[in-house]
């Protein structure tokens, strides 16, 4: 037979302030080294890491660069008189080498001393923080459940796997899309003839950082309004009747992380009144069940 649970939630949990203070420290302890376990690995291997980084920039080179070989392929297709090497480096019509006034630079530039170093160590911690963050958020858990209800530590545990997903796949999606795409539009507009273009490491980072960390904040959104549905705090109806003022608040927002161009804006706008309508889905099942009991109530 088993044995019945305690009256009190917290009877087999409470310890004294001194036993409080040592269990948080043994958390910190092993969620900290697990951390600095993963920069070190990180640190070791930062030039595969930053190689993986710095796919968006070289895909936004390539692409320039391309664009540029077909717009000088075209020229003397049309103006056979003018001499191939006017553009690349042979007379070889299958070699696509570019002089380097008509391409633009593949690497990313440092401007000061310590520019170079300072990406590793932020490549090293980055790295850090996606390998061994999961672990220390982990023994965090272990310290806060103790002092929750079983309900609540149950709806913890529910949300936070969505969470962590919704969370990698805004990452993924600024990363691999929307950082692409937005650096190619910024890109085009400028002659490479009359204009070298060389991007600075570090503004690269600050933009690679900002785009994804912002998508991944914003993947949150379903997640959110769920939850605010599920703890009745909003109402599913108000969020449905102010969809429209939320369609303009996206593309407000889009305007305001991404470069001022239209393109870019639309990409993060677009996204975010899909996953406003996700919410609203995923809410409709709550909002029901919530009928069925007034009108139960209303009944009796």
């Amino acid at each position: 037979m088993a044995d019945p649970e305690p009256s009190e939630p917290f009877e087999t949990t409470r310890m004294s302030l001194g036993e409080h203070l040592k269990e948080l420290r043994k958390r910190l302890f092993r969620g900290v080294l697990a951390v600095l376990v993963a920069f070190l690995v990180g640190w070791g291997y930062y030039k595969p890491i930053s190689a993986f980084l710095l796919r968006p920039l070289l895909e936004t080179t390539a692409y320039i660069d391309g664009l540029q070989v077909e717009k000088y392929d075209k020229e003397l297709a049309e103006n056979p008189t003018i001499p191939r090497t006017k553009y690349f480096r042979t007379e070889d019509p299958a070699d696509k080498r570019l002089w380097g006034e008509f391409t633009i630079e593949q690497r990313p530039v440092t401007t000061g001393i310590g520019e170079g170093f300072f990406f590793s160590m932020r490549v090293a911690l980055a790295f850090a923080l996606a390998a061994g963050g999961p672990v220390l958020l982990y023994q965090l858990w272990q310290f806060i459940a103790a002092g929750l209800y079983p309900k609540e530590r149950r709806m913890v545990l529910a949300y936070f796997p969505f969470s962590v997903l919704l969370f990698v796949a805004g990452v993924v999606f600024g990363a691999w899309k929307l950082l692409p795409f937005c650096m190619q539009q910024l890109a085009l507009p400028s002659p490479t003839e009359l204009i070298g273009a060389q991007y600075k490491l570090e503004e690269y980072w600050n933009f690679y950082a900002t785009m994804t960390l912002a998508l991944g904040g914003v993947f949150q959104l379903p997640l959110i309004m769920y939850a605010l549905v599920h703890v009745d705090l909003v109402q599913r109806s108000s969020m449905a009747r102010y969809r429209g003022h939320f369609i303009l608040f996206a593309f407000v927002f889009g305007g305001i992380i991404t470069p001022p161009d239209p393109w870019s804006q639309f990409m993060v706008a677009v996204p975010m009144i899909l996953l406003y309508e996700v919410g609203l889905i995923a809410t409709i099942p709550i909002a029901r069940r919530r009928a069925r009991e007034a009108a139960l109530i209303a009944e009796e």
